[in-house]
């Protein structure tokens, strides 16, 4: 978790500094931070909460001045931008993740390195706080919160930082993700991971209905932990494409072709993927941008992203329903009854009632989403 790139004394801190901050407060801040980043003792997610802040407080205190908020952004993401090459790379490919993050051996090997995945969830989640904490196009100017929108979204402290990291890392990180849950990348992995794609244990004893254990990261197998990372990384990137549409303005986002984008990176590969991971696509972005995109751009923006959407996860959940009327008519027809007498013991008939359960709740949440379309 080091910052080798960081190495300088606390007395050479504060001319890292590109643009000198009017506000003693804020620079007084940013200078502890460093010297603890400097220290080594933060980790990534301690990181994040940091820059969150910061980026936060600088926004009420510099309130209009934006050149500056800027400036002060890009001193925040030094570390996000020394890794975007690294990463950029890795994601480029579904063969280039795999290396990366040392799927191809076991995580006794001595050249395994759980580092890598740390660096995909640092990128995305510093992305997201940053427009978490950024004005929407939409949004009503504050001096309580210190959100000065400028009329062109070009002009938003965050633009510059956060664009580039999208287009390089989020986007093609959310179709390499996809690939690498495809059984076609099976082959590429190294027998302790074949099973990387299942639904994680604690998911599946939730849906079960079976008492779950709670046990450290430090107690959990390798592959749940990556599991646990991988799908957070997953919704983050989600969480962050939806944010982008709010912060910069969905017209704007329109204009420079990032629809063509999104659809390209979340629809290429999604047909290859489990039914089940389907649901984060729903809750983490497509629910927030139905809510808040404007009806000026539902043409441009929301119908072609929706037109893909409910053709896939319609003909998937048409598909199971009729595979799950076959297996059990009483089910179809309201007799659950059946089902509830079926035994606990059995494998082969609790696979098939986690699949149910499985399919039931992504119905539910397509249902929502189409509700929340039709109000909108």
């Amino acid at each position: 978790l080091g910052v080798t790139s960081l190495s300088k004394d606390d007395s050479e801190i504060q001319d890292d500094m590109t643009t000198p901050l009017t506000k003693p407060f804020l620079q007084e801040l940013y200078k502890q931070y460093q010297t603890l980043v400097l220290s080594n003792v933060l980790s990534y997610s301690e990181k994040c909460a940091f820059t969150e802040a910061l980026f936060s407080l600088s926004r009420n205190l510099l309130k209009s001045d934006l050149q500056q908020q800027s400036a002060f952004l890009g001193e925040l993401l030094q570390e996000v931008k020394l890794l975007l090459p690294e990463v950029e790379k890795a994601v480029a490919s579904v063969e280039a993740l795999v290396d990366y993050l040392g799927l191809k051996t076991h995580p006794g090997d001595p050249t395994y390195d759980r580092k890598q995945r740390s660096h995909l969830w640092y990128i995305v989640h510093s992305t997201l706080v940053i427009l978490k904490r950024s004005a929407a196009r939409n949004a009503v100017p504050s001096e309580e919160e210190g959100s000065v929108v400028s009329p062109d979204p070009l002009q938003c402290p965050s633009y510059q930082h956060v664009m580039p990291t999208i287009a390089r890392v989020i986007l093609p990180l959310i179709d390499t993700l996809y690939q690498l849950w495809s059984v076609k990348t099976k082959p590429l992995l190294s027998q302790y991971f074949q099973k990387l794609s299942d639904l994680h244990c604690l998911e599946k004893d939730g849906i079960m209905g079976r008492s779950q254990q709670h046990h450290s990261e430090h107690e959990r197998e390798e592959i749940e932990c990556l599991q646990i990372n991988l799908n957070a990384i997953h919704d983050g990137c989600q969480q962050t494409i939806s944010r982008a549409y709010t912060v910069y303005g969905c017209q704007h986002m329109q204009k420079i072709g990032f629809v063509e984008a999104t659809v390209s990176a979340v629809f290429t590969h999604a047909t290859e993927i489990n039914s089940w991971r389907l649901k984060p696509l729903i809750r983490c972005f497509l629910l927030h941008l139905v809510n808040t995109c404007p009806e000026e751009c539902w043409d441009g923006v929301l119908i072609p992203i929706l037109t893909h959407t409910c053709h896939l996860i319609f003909t998937r959940l048409r598909d199971t329903w009729n595979i799950i009327a076959q297996r059990h008519p009483a089910v179809v027809t309201g007799e659950e009854k059946d089902l509830d007498c079926m035994g606990s013991g059995d494998t082969e008939v609790s696979q098939e009632v986690l699949e149910e359960q499985l399919v039931i709740a992504l119905s539910r949440e397509y249902a929502h989403l189409l509700g929340n379309s039709q109000n909108t």
